[in-house]
């Protein structure tokens, strides 16, 4: 059975295996407040700009977003580099972290684990701990209760993510694992995985065939990425600035095919990889239609919910 909070969790504190001490702290915080439905980060990046205006990208450590809370293991170096911590620390504090959970200040606790024992670096730990669990309490996150929904992680499931939802927008963090669930969870579809589900990343799927959205398409297109090598598959560039998405054919294929009139409507969900994980993941990208040769325009941002 996959479990995306297990997953999430497992390559959340993956990020940190090459770092021995920052495994540890990271491990022992999170033992220390698993029951809160909170959701940690590691390595999470804020982008920031520098006395000239040029973005720069800065890494923080175990974080709690939910609580404004970024934890730092001070390991060797960091005893030689204390005011370079401390302006990173402000860089950050002053950005918009990127993330899609969370937007605003974050303030900094340390733990010192060069030069320390283990019962010192422990006191340390539970000390961050408690104030975790006290910020928690102030901004009223409770611990689950035993068979309670856990609420916090509901955007990583796509199927408890749509309770009570009647459509999906662009803007919303839902990802879908496959094909099958998206067209499962969003058009009342019920493909079965591995077996009779569809093969294909453009086609009209059953429930469209009696419903609002009769004669539309779904599309799961492959996005191109500068270096990727492959001269048998179209490939899908997606403009940065406009969303439009253009279609270039694989050498010696002949093109033509639906014309500006006859093209359908389609609801696009762009694939791509999960930066934790590594699996594909789909996420919604609008309604697109053909505005020109291989070329297509978003013309809607959201997507209402079949049930």
């Amino acid at each position: 059975m996959y479990d995306p909070k297990l997953d999430y969790l497992v390559g959340e504190f993956s990020c940190a295996r090459n770092k021995r001490y920052e495994s540890y702290v990271v491990n022992r915080i999170w033992g220390l407040v698993c029951d809160l439905p909170l959701r940690p980060r590691t390595q999470m990046y804020a982008k920031v700009r520098d006395e000239e205006g040029n973005a720069h990208r800065r890494f923080i450590d175990p974080c709690f977003p939910e609580v404004g809370l970024a934890i730092e293991c001070d390991e060797q170096q960091h005893a030689q580099q204390a005011e370079e911590d401390a302006e990173r620390e402000r860089e950050i504090q002053a950005s918009d972290v990127l993330d899609g959970l969370f937007s605003g200040g974050l303030e900094f606790r340390r733990v010192v684990v060069h030069d320390r024992s283990w019962e010192d670096v422990e006191r340390q730990i539970e000390e961050i701990a408690g104030d975790v669990r006290a910020r928690a309490r102030k901004r009223g996150v409770r611990a689950k209760m035993a068979g309670a929904e856990d609420r916090a992680w509901s955007f990583i499931d796509p199927v408890r993510w749509r309770a009570g939802r009647v459509e999906l927008t662009v803007d919303d963090p839902v990802r879908f694992a496959s094909i099958t669930q998206a067209c499962n969870c969003l058009f009342g579809c019920s493909y079965q995985e591995d077996t009779k589900g569809p093969r294909r990343g453009y086609f009209t799927p059953a429930a469209f065939k009696s419903a609002r959205y009769e004669g539309w398409k779904v599309w799961f297109p492959v996005l191109y990425v500068e270096g990727m090598r492959d001269d048998k598959h179209w490939k899908n560039v997606l403009d940065p600035e406009t969303a439009a998405i253009r279609e270039y054919a694989p050498a010696g294929t002949r093109t033509g095919g639906a014309t500006l009139v006859d093209e359908p409507s389609r609801a696009v969900f762009l694939r791509e990889r999960h930066p934790l994980t590594g699996r594909s993941i789909y996420r919604f990208a609008g309604i697109y239609r053909q505005t020109a040769e291989a070329t297509y325009s978003r013309v809607a941002e959201s997507l209402g919910i079949l049930r």
